[in-house]
C-alpha cells in the first residue's frame, strides 16, 4: 500500500441568491449527461470526432455535463432540514485524455461541486480547484486540462451565484 500526501485548494463563492434560485441558475446552465446515446455510440463504433461532436453539442456552453446529483438533504440528517446537493459533473472526452495520460486520475472525474445554505441561510456554490487536485500527477497534459477545467468551474460558478 502506497499513501501520497499532496494539497488541494477548495474555492467557495457565496451567493445572494436563495438555495432553490442558485439550483435553477446551476442546472440551466449545465445540462444533464445522456448516457443511452454516449454508449449507443461507443457501442455502434462511432469515431472519435464523432464522439466529441456529439459530447460538445451534449455539454453545453462550458463543456462540462452532469453525470450524477446527489441530494444530501435527503441523506445527511432526520433532526433537522438541509439544503445542500451534490453534483458529479465532468466532460467525457477530457477525461478520456487524462485518463490516457494517468489512469489514477480517474479518482477526480467526474469533478464534484457542492451546492448548499449555510446556517446564516446563504447559499454557496464549493468545489475543489483541479488543477490543485490532479498536479500531483506531474503531468504536463493533465495540467494543461485542469487549467482548462479551473477556467471553465471559475467563469460557471461566478455566472451561476451572480446572474
Amino acid at each position: 500500500m502506497g499513501t501520497h500526501r499532496f494539497a488541494a485548494e477548495r474555492v467557495d463563492v457565496v451567493s445572494k441568491k436563495s438555495f432553490a434560485e442558485l439550483v435553477r441558475s446551476f442546472e440551466d446552465r449545465v445540462p444533464v449527461a445522456d448516457p443511452t446515446t454516449l454508449t449507443r455510440l461507443l457501442r455502434g463504433g462511432a469515431t472519435q470526432a464523432q464522439i466529441e461532436a456529439v459530447v460538445a453539442q451534449m455539454s453545453g456552453d462550458f463543456g462540462l455535463m452532469v453525470l450524477g446529483k446527489i441530494k444530501q438533504r435527503s441523506f445527511a440528517s432526520q433532526l433537522r432540514a438541509r439544503q445542500i446537493d451534490v453534483y458529479l459533473i465532468g466532460n467525457p472526452v477530457l477525461t478520456d485524455r487524462m485518463l490516457d495520460e494517468d489512469p489514477r486520475a480517474g479518482l477526480y472525474a467526474p469533478l464534484r461541486i457542492s451546492l448548499y445554505q449555510d446556517s446564516q441561510a446563504r447559499s454557496h456554490v464549493t468545489y475543489d480547484r483541479p488543477s490543485t487536485l490532479l498536479e500531483q500527477f506531474a503531468n504536463a497534459a493533465i495540467r494543461a486540462i485542469a487549467c482548462v477545467l479551473d477556467e471553465r468551474l471559475a467563469v460557471l460558478t461566478a455566472e451561476v451565484a451572480q446572474s
